[in-house]
């Protein structure tokens, strides 16, 4: 095996019956539900003229309607671009101009944008045809782009083989320890890596994926988390620290649930604590990986998370990190250096941009751009993003060690830190924080005071509507920024 949709054709082969998808509503969808519906698809990319190797746009939010357009997709060799459904008009007409895909698939919704693109619902795409052919393609096929979030300017298309997404989900199912009966509540959306890993590995091993809606309202989360018997949640920090803030975790039956996954940025050691106080039997993995990577680079394996809650771990199954100076030289413990991946996992490129893909693959190795150090025992600690650097004065500051400190402060769950420019000390160190939520700046300082030396402290505090996060939920830093400056 050695596509993506084969684990798709081989569950619903030998347990057609058993339920993949269970949606918002309740309603559940077999193995053999999803085949068919995506056989359907495929059929009728046949119709359409669609051929191998050609992109298709999904324009879908999570559900039957997207899991049938991705696997209907990759079984006729198509690459699957996916993008939220209301992506606004100007990144969409982009991502069009970039990947140039054969047609824009909705759920019939009208929008704007989409350029010189075909715009077709999927009603239209679905039809009573189905495709009875053998899926198309090799692992070394790109199976999909996906167009990173986007901190800083436009994305970038990540193209990923089914070589490098099917190793990534093996090592993730291996340190999971994923079975069958597993089911993962999911409020991540499937077209970004975080989503479509849960995607992939719970495809997997034959188990079934629970969508509990967005975190608008964590309380139904919550909810629905302990009423579909989930036995994993996943998310990003701001995820966990909305449950902790509004989801009443208190008061939920969360039996069935046994662990916790977090990525997409660090967990501050607070919520941590906050999180294993209110589930003490359930397991948290803080887990570290970028889009370029097929999702996954790094887990701490729960044991460790008393001796280490501000570690990214060490490799996963399947992947070589190393901590490397820029000449290329290894750190030393405790020296700072970039985190270096290797692995079947890596991207095979940016889409059609081969002075970026140079800038950071190279040699058959990631360098990813996070700054970190190493300890004796081998496990990394990331001290922040090279882009996210803070200067200020004659220092160079990291954001998240500040972020951490502050979460730590009764009744903060949020908070993002930024380089303000400034006349005299050409970038000031400013707190920002969910409005009703900011700590007094003299109450901030005196907190970090013992903690961080009074260059890490922040100059202001300030309060904003919402916090800007891309879609994965990083901090647009730059944005944060322009807020502040524009005020």
């Amino acid at each position: 095996m050695s596509r993506v949709v084969d684990d798709l054709l081989g569950w619903a082969d030998r347990t057609p019956d058993a339920p993949f998808l269970i949606e918002e509503v309740g309603t559940v969808h077999t193995y053999a539900d999803v085949l068919s519906r995506a056989r359907r698809f495929a059929g009728g990319l046949g119709a359409l003229g669609v051929s191998e190797t050609e992109r298709v746009l999904l324009l879908l939010p999570n559900g039957m309607d997207f899991l049938a357009a991705y696997y209907g997709t990759l079984l006729v060799g198509g690459t699957v671009v996916g993008l939220q459904p209301m992506t606004p008009r100007a990144t969409l007409d982009y991502v069009v101009s970039s990947c140039r895909p054969a047609l824009c698939v909705t759920d019939g919704r009208p929008r704007e944008g989409g350029g010189a693109a075909t715009v077709t619902p999927i009603s239209e795409i679905v039809g009573a045809t189905s495709y009875g052919g053998p899926a198309v393609g090799s692992a070394d096929s790109i199976a999909q782009i996906i167009y990173t979030s986007g901190t800083t300017g436009m994305p970038k298309g990540v193209t990923l083989s089914h070589r490098a997404l099917r190793a990534n989900t093996s090592g993730i199912v291996e340190y999971l320890e994923l079975g069958s009966s597993d089911r993962v509540g999911v409020v991540l959306d499937f077209v970004y890596s975080y989503g479509n890993s849960l995607l992939q590995t719970h495809c997997r091993v034959g188990g079934s994926l629970a969508l509990l809606g967005d975190m608008v309202f964590p309380a139904q989360v919550a909810t629905l988390l302990g009423e579909r018997e989930c036995t994993g949640f996943s998310g990003v920090p701001s995820t966990f620290a909305l449950l902790l803030k509004r989801g009443r975790l208190e008061g939920q039956s969360l039996r069935t649930l046994r662990y916790l996954t977090c990525a997409g940025g660090s967990l501050p050691p607070a919520n941590l604590r906050r999180l294993q106080r209110l589930l003490p039997d359930v397991q948290v993995y803080p887990m570290y990986g970028q889009t370029e990577a097929a999702a996954r680079l790094s887990y701490l394996p729960p044991v460790q998370l008393d001796r280490r809650p501000d570690s990214i771990g060490q490799g996963m199954p399947g992947v070589t990190l190393e901590v490397l100076m820029a000449d290329g030289r290894r750190a030393e413990a405790g020296e700072e250096g970039e985190i270096v991946a290797s692995g079947e996992n890596l991207m095979s490129g940016y889409w059609e941009d081969a002075v970026a893909t140079g800038e950071v693959l190279r040699n058959g190795k990631l360098w990813t751009g996070d700054l970190a150090r190493i300890d004796e025992e081998g496990f990394i600690y990331i001290t922040g993003r090279r882009s996210d650097l803070i200067k200020t004065g004659a220092y160079r500051v990291h954001p998240k060690e500040i972020e951490q400190a502050l979460v730590s402060m009764s009744g903060v769950h949020e908070c993002v830190v930024v380089g303000v420019p400034d006349e005299v000390w050409g970038e000031v160190v400013v707190a920002c924080f969910p409005r009703g939520t900011a700590p007094a700046l003299p109450a901030a300082r005196k907190h970090l005071r013992g903690v961080l030396p009074e260059y890490k402290w922040p100059r202001q505090v300030m309060e904003v509507d919402e916090l800007p996060r891309t879609a994965s939920g990083k901090p647009r830093r730059k944005e944060l920024v322009r807020i502040l400056t524009s005020a």
